[in-house]
């Protein structure tokens, strides 16, 4: 018996090794060489068109609004006095005899903490007085109030004026060449850099999908809703949607930027109600009664705010190749499929 015949011995000195063979067929090598071309092309996209060689990161965006051009009309609009836009919403919100009223421009145009622009286009305003009151908490001998709806002049042809800025762990910038686009993504206008975004109402209501201020707003009814609600009564929220990107060119050095302008899902968009003036009387000193007098407005509009969307990021060029590196993993999988050739293999 010898040691070739000891199962152990025979096991300790077993080795397995892989050999080649290379097999020269037309048919198998055009179809190895189409694959290794599709894969390169694929890997090439992926590196250079979707720019995997770059760092993204999510920037932070901020704008300042404003408006221009208001101005008063010479000649009163046809909406005002005008009982085609009388409506109903319910006993608790009716909006009838709607006159229109010369407001102060502070009354019409607001800067919004968020960076946005509220223009007032409709104004329901309460004069409230009581008298005979104390401070025991029961209601006064005497109250009344009168409430006047008025629709405001001079915004139709408001100009809305955006300087948008950016902000990311490596780069900050503003003033970049912005592309104005409509809803089918085709270019609406493009702005230079340094220029700031200039777009009047009717083309951002347009953009938005709105005709115009006069169009009938279908989210503002319920059932017990009659006659004609217009956007120049309900009011409307734009969301200025920007949205960055610097992949343009393969150094990343130019940032550009893309707006849509959309309408935001509410039937009823406005500033709500607010404290005009308070009067008070000196208490009597007989009597201890005292009276005042109050004046509120309930004001709706629109409301133009601004928002960042992060599906185009920001990035910079990686330091090392490791994108390059997965991509080309990703698409081989393992090492030995991207080798050159047919390997055909078999075991000893």
């Amino acid at each position: 018996m010898g040691l070739m015949d000891v199962w152990w011995f025979r096991l300790f000195i077993r080795h397995k090794s892989v050999s080649f063979i290379t097999v020269e067929n037309i048919r198998v090598g055009l179809t190895l060489r189409a694959l290794q071309v599709g894969v390169m092309t694929y890997a090439a996209f992926m590196v250079f068109n979707q720019k995997m060689y770059m760092e993204k990161v999510v920037p932070t965006g901020q704008s300042n609004m404003w408006i221009e051009n208001y101005a008063k009309p010479q000649v009163a609009p046809e909406y005002c006095n005008n009982s085609n836009y009388d409506f109903f919403y319910s006993p608790e919100w009716e909006y009838f005899n709607n006159l229109c009223k010369d407001f102060m421009y502070g009354e019409v145009i607001n800067k919004l903490e968020s960076g946005g622009v509220y223009v007032s286009t409709y104004t329901q305003s309460t004069v409230s007085e009581s008298s005979g009151c104390d401070w025991s908490g029961a209601p006064c001998k005497n109250s009344s109030s009168v409430t006047t709806n008025f629709f405001t002049t001079g915004v139709d042809d408001i100009k809305i004026a955006v300087v948008a800025s950016y902000s990311s762990k490596f780069k900050d910038g503003k003033d970049m060449e912005t592309t104005l686009k409509r809803q089918d993504g085709s270019s609406f206008q493009v702005f230079e850099p340094g220029e700031p975004v200039i777009v009047s109402l009717k083309d951002a209501l347009d953009i938005a999908g709105i005709s115009s201020l006069d169009a009938r707003n279908e989210r503002a009814y319920v059932s017990t809703s009659t006659g004609h609600a217009t956007y120049r009564m309900t009011g409307v929220l734009l969301r200025f949607e920007y949205s960055f990107t610097n992949t343009a060119t393969m150094n990343a050095s130019h940032v550009t930027a893309s707006l849509r302008i959309k309408s935001g899902n509410t039937g009823w968009t406005g500033r709500g109600s607010g404290i005009d003036y308070t009067s008070k009387t000196f208490q009597d000193k007989i009597s201890g009664e005292h009276s005042y007098a109050v004046y509120q407005d309930y004001s709706y509009g629109i409301k133009n705010r601004h928002a960042v969307l992060w599906r185009d990021r920001a990035s910079r060029p990686r330091v090392n190749g490791s994108s390059t590196c997965h991509v080309f993993r990703y698409v081989c999988r393992r090492e030995s499929y991207c080798r050159l050739g047919v390997h055909v293999f078999f075991q000893r």
